[in-house]
C-alpha cells in the first residue's frame, strides 16, 4: 500500500502572479494591427490616387499657364512617379512669326523630364531639374530659389544650329552647325539685376544660307526686305560674357574667322526683371572677303552700297552696327548713327546754350539803357537792417548810391 504526502509550497513566489504586465501585450499586438492596417491603406490611396491622376488635364494646365505667361507650349501628356518625377510627352513649342507672310515654327521635344526636390519643398525652398534628349543635343537645366537667394544653371550641348529656338525662324536662311551654351548665374535677393556669374556662347563649324532663300535680320532696316545669300562658311564662333552687378560684358571680343567672313561681336548685356526686358548694348562689325563678294553679285552690291553711317573708319574694314533695344525687341543702327535718345539730348543742349546766349544779351541790353538813363545800377554791398530798409548813407557815400542826389559841382573844383 503507498500512502502519499503533500508538502507545502516554501516558494517565495507562493500566489498568482500580477497580471498588469500580460495585460499590456495583448494591447501592443492590437495597436501593431492597426498601425499596420493604417498604413497598408494609405499605400494603397496612394497608388489609387497615382494612378487615378488626371494626367492629360494636368497637360492641358501646363500649356494654359505658359500661354498667361507669354509663351504657346502644348504638352500631349504627363507622367508623375511616386518619388515625385514628372515627364512631359511630347512636348511643342511654337514661336510666333517674326513678319506677316511667316508660318509659325516649332521646337519639338519627345521628353521632358522635370525633378522637383520634396525636401526643399518642405523647409521653404524650391530645387528644380530639367533635362530634355533629343535624337541631336542635349538641354540641361537647373533652378533653385531660397529667400535669400537665386541660382540658374543651364547646359546646351551639340544642338543643331538649325534647332536652336527662333534662330531660323528669326533669320529664315538655313543654318548649319552645332550650338553650345553655358549659363551659371546666382541673384541675390532673386533680382536678375543683380546677377553674378557668366555665360558662355559657341558655334562649331556654323553655315548659313543656300543661294535660295533670303536673309532677314530682325531689327534691320535695310535687310526688312531680304535679301538671298549664298553659302557663308561662319567658321566657330566662341564668346564669353562676365556678369557683374546685373551687367553681362565681354571682356575679349567674342569672334570668328574664316576663309568668307570676319566678324566680332562686344559689348554688354543689362540684366532687367523680368528677364525679357533686359537691354542690349552690342557693337557688331562684320567684314566680307573679297572671294564671298566674287561668288555673289547682289551680296558685293548690298555690302558696298551700305549706308555711310554703317563704315568703319580705317584702319579698320567692313561695317559695324550696334545691337540695342530689349531682348524681346532688338533693333540695329549703324556704328555712326545717334540714337533717338541722344538726338533728344542734342537738342536740348542746343535750346539750352540759344536760351543763355539770348538770356546774356538781354541783361547786357538792360544794363546799356540803365547807363545811358544816368542811373547806376551797381548794387548796395551793404547789409540791410533786420526788419527794415538799407541804412542811410554816410556823407562820404552820397552820390555814389542808387537813388541819391548827386553832388553839385561848383565851377573850378
Amino acid at each position: 500500500m503507498k500512502v502519499g504526502l503533500k508538502l507545502p509550497s516554501l516558494s517565495i513566489t507562493r500566489g498568482e502572479l500580477p497580471s498588469g504586465a500580460g495585460g499590456l501585450r495583448p494591447l501592443l499586438r492590437r495597436l501593431r494591427g492597426y498601425v499596420g492596417w493604417a498604413a497598408v491603406s494609405m499605400a494603397f490611396f496612394v497608388v489609387f490616387a497615382w494612378l487615378s491622376l488626371p494626367t492629360r488635364a494636368i497637360a492641358w494646365r501646363i500649356g494654359h499657364e505658359a500661354k498667361k505667361a507669354g509663351y504657346i507650349i502644348d504638352v500631349e501628356d504627363v507622367s508623375v512617379s511616386l518619388l515625385g518625377n514628372i515627364t512631359l510627352e511630347n512636348v511643342a513649342w511654337t514661336f510666333e512669326p517674326s513678319r506677316p507672310d511667316q508660318i509659325p515654327s516649332k521646337f519639338f521635344v519627345k521628353e521632358v523630364e522635370i525633378d522637383i526636390s520634396i525636401l526643399s519643398l518642405l523647409i521653404g525652398n524650391l530645387h528644380i531639374e530639367v533635362e530634355a534628349r533629343r535624337d541631336e543635343g542635349i538641354i540641361i537645366a537647373e533652378y533653385s530659389r531660397s529667400s535669400t537667394e537665386s541660382e540658374v544653371h543651364v547646359a546646351i550641348e551639340e544642338l543643331p544650329l538649325y534647332d536652336v529656338p527662333k534662330a531660323y525662324q528669326a533669320l529664315n536662311a538655313p543654318l548649319m552647325g552645332y550650338f553650345a551654351l553655358k549659363i551659371d548665374l546666382v541673384m541675390p535677393d532673386n533680382k536678375f539685376a543683380k546677377a553674378e556669374g557668366a555665360i558662355e556662347i559657341t558655334c562649331a563649324a556654323c553655315k548659313i544660307g543656300d543661294g535660295v532663300e533670303k536673309l532677314y535680320i530682325p531689327g534691320s532696316k535695310g535687310l526688312k526686305d531680304g535679301t538671298v545669300i549664298p553659302e557663308i562658311d561662319l567658321g566657330t564662333f566662341v564668346g564669353k560674357l562676365v556678369v557683374e552687378k546685373g551687367t553681362a560684358k565681354t571682356d575679349v571680343a567674342m569672334a570668328t574667322t574664316s576663309e568668307d567672313i570676319e566678324l566680332s561681336v562686344e559689348g554688354n548685356l543689362k540684366l532687367k526683371d523680368p528677364f525679357p526686358k533686359s537691354r542690349l548694348d552690342l557693337t557688331v562689325k562684320v567684314n566680307l572677303s573679297d572671294a564671298l563678294q566674287a561668288r555673289s553679285e547682289k551680296l558685293r552690291l548690298v555690302f558696298q552700297s551700305a549706308d555711310v553711317k554703317s563704315r568703319l573708319d580705317p584702319p579698320e574694314k567692313g561695317l559695324g552696327y550696334v545691337l540695342s533695344g530689349t531682348i524681346a525687341n532688338p533693333s540695329f543702327r549703324g556704328i555712326k548713327s545717334k540714337t533717338a535718345r541722344d538726338t533728344r539730348a542734342e537738342k536740348r543742349a542746343r535750346q539750352k546754350k540759344r536760351d543763355e546766349s539770348k538770356r546774356k544779351k538781354d541783361d547786357a541790353k538792360q544794363a546799356g539803357s540803365a547807363a545811358e538813363a544816368g542811373g547806376d545800377t551797381r548794387l548796395d554791398p551793404r547789409p540791410a537792417l533786420p526788419g527794415g530798409a538799407t541804412p542811410p548813407p554816410t556823407p562820404g557815400e552820397a552820390g555814389t548810391q542808387p537813388g541819391t542826389v548827386p553832388m553839385p559841382v561848383r565851377p573850378g573844383e
